[in-house]
């Protein structure tokens, strides 16, 4: 009978580890999105969520609104060890991160999920703005976008006529106009 008592205790042991990584499998995963929030950016959220977990029953999403401050807040989380998994974000400092090799690659996810009629429906500037374009991450996706932000730049003809610039319209004309010109 001793004999068997370790050949008992290791069945058991195995049977333990066995249930329990069951148990755990059956978890659903958690994951954490981060989202400005109030009135109907709150309802928007969760109705993302709603509709996200009915699709996807084995993950779990928290809700976890903005707070002030949150480009500087995201950092330190993420450095903590404890920010969140998905977040909105926008400007330079999404770049930054990327470069940084702070985000994931997307490009497995959108190549499996994503069909080249999904990817022209984006505009092709914000497609190409959601990529790495510099450093050892160059390439890389790090986001899908979700809406851009036009811009409106607002002139005196007669201050460029008088500095020897040509009137943008007549460059717009011509087809000249361009965001390189514009920046020159």
């Amino acid at each position: 009978m001793l004999k068997s008592t370790p050949k008992i205790g290791a069945v058991i042991v195995l049977s333990l580890c066995l249930a329990l990584s069951a148990l755990t499998a059956a978890k659903p995963v958690k994951i954490v999105l981060q989202y400005r929030a109030g009135g109907l950016r709150t309802e928007a959220a969760e109705a993302w969520i709603a509709e996200f977990e009915a699709e996807n029953p084995d993950i779990e999403v928290e809700f976890y609104p903005a707070p002030s401050g949150f480009t500087e807040r995201t950092m330190i989380s993420w450095l903590a060890g404890v920010g969140p998994d998905v977040t909105e974000i926008y400007g330079d400092w999404g770049q930054d991160y990327a470069r940084n090799g702070m985000f994931a690659d997307l490009r497995p996810y959108v190549q499996r999920e994503f069909t080249q009629k999904d990817i022209l429906d984006f505009w092709p500037v914000a497609w190409e703005a959601s990529f790495v374009h510099w450093g050892p991450y160059k390439g890389e996706q790090y986001l899908i976008p979700r809406y851009m932000i036009t811009t409106v730049h607002y002139y005196n003809i007669e201050h460029f006529e008088s500095a020897g610039l040509e009137d943008l319209n007549r460059l717009d004309a011509k087809r000249q106009w361009t965001y390189e010109v514009l920046r020159d």
